[in-house]
């Protein structure tokens, strides 16, 4: 059997290209006869000003329910904990996201302070804490209706909160002894 093999030589132009997915950008060259590059929606400064009030936003109610946690003896319990969790990670998933629309908006590209392996451990780590939350948060939910007066004596604040700092220990070794 013989089969033939077509060559394929990259030109300049598609070594742009490549290197533009490479980088992560959502610019692709469309093919245009008259040779401009065209702009998708996700470059524009409106869309990226738009994502960035959101990611503020974000970060004030978050930093709202830490708060009123944090204030009040009264609201802590497990259930408030996860919800605390829950906005520490919403933060940090914000934070690490939010590189591409800061460096639009603003010219300030946040990659020259955090390195890049740090905001992709952060979407990692987030991303896992917030799993585990929310299957401790569904467990205890079983728990409580299962076993009511059973579960009340277990419960302790320290336990729940010293769980999810064990979250976060462990997958900060999980991720940075895989590289």
């Amino acid at each position: 059997m013989d089969e033939q093999f077509e060559s394929y030589t990259i030109t300049t132009d598609e070594l742009q290209d490549l290197a533009t997915i490479i980088d992560g950008a959502s610019t692709l060259a469309i093919d245009d006869v008259s040779g401009e590059r065209q702009t998708f929606f996700t470059e524009t400064y409106a869309y990226n000003v738009v994502i960035m009030i959101i990611n503020i936003s974000i970060i004030f109610f978050n930093g709202v329910v830490i708060f009123i946690v944090a204030r009040y003896r009264e609201m802590r319990n497990t259930v408030t904990l996860c919800f605390v969790n829950l906005a520490i990670t919403d933060i940090f998933y914000v934070l690490a996201q939010s590189s591409y629309p800061l460096r639009i908006t603003t010219g300030f590209d946040i990659k020259t302070i955090i390195p890049c392996n740090l905001l992709a451990y952060l979407h990692f780590v987030t991303i896992t804490a917030t799993g585990l939350t929310m299957t401790f948060l569904a467990f205890d939910r079983y728990k409580v209706i299962s076993r009511p007066l059973v579960i009340l004596k277990n419960r302790s604040y320290v336990r729940v909160m010293l769980s999810f700092v064990a979250v976060w220990i462990r997958e900060y070794f999980y991720r940075f002894t895989r590289g």
